[in-house]
């Protein structure tokens, strides 16, 4: 079985366009049932973390860039306010949904109510509000903000991320058992669905 791992970071613009991609992929059937499929948060404190905002003129551009991409996708595009939240909190979420079967579906979610909603994605309504949503329970929801396992699987995820020679978002990993293939960026989907359908 070969074992597909999507790095995220709720930050990205960009890793909320492949949370999209990856849903529908997911619901429509485009890989087969042999996949192993698991989310993991990348964290912007690694030590790999490239900041693209400490480069004015890349800003522009990613200003100008970005409705044109959700645009592509159908999706409503709105710039979040405020722009820097504690990612930690809905990652956890992430986390535990992936736990109950919901992890694409939520991950998809709430990174929409941030880049389509302009949602503040750190408070605890907006978290349960998502899950409800997808049909998963609030109550799990909140409960995983708090729960010291959820906790100890967040920072496993981000030494895991290092560990993998994760650099940035959205990044895919795919494993057979004996290789291992990476793919950085959203507009490396195609290729991803192709090498798990191989």
């Amino acid at each position: 079985m070969k074992t597909l791992t999507f790095y995220f970071a709720l930050r990205s613009p960009y890793s909320a366009l492949a949370s999209d991609l990856v849903y529908a992929a997911a619901t429509s059937g485009a890989y087969d049932g042999k996949v192993d499929f698991r989310i993991q948060p990348f964290s912007i404190l690694s030590p790999s973390f490239q900041n693209p905002t400490d480069n004015p003129a890349k800003v522009n551009y990613i200003i100008r860039d970005l409705p044109r991409l959700y645009g592509a996708r159908n999706l409503p595009f709105q710039m979040p306010d405020p722009f820097e939240v504690d990612f930690s909190v809905p990652a956890k979420a992430a986390l535990a949904a992936q736990q109950d079967g919901f992890g694409v579906a939520f991950l998809r979610a709430i990174s929409l109510k941030r880049w389509s909603e302009q949602k503040n994605i750190e408070q605890t309504e907006i978290i349960v509000e998502t899950a409800e949503q997808i049909g998963w329970s609030g109550d799990a929801a909140r409960n995983a903000l708090t729960d010291a396992t959820i906790a100890d699987a967040y920072q496993q995820a981000i030494d895991a991320a290092d560990a993998a020679g994760v650099f940035g978002v959205p990044f895919f990993i795919i494993s057979d058992g004996t290789t291992e293939e990476p793919f950085w960026g959203q507009d490396r989907w195609p290729m991803v669905l192709g090498a798990l359908n191989a």
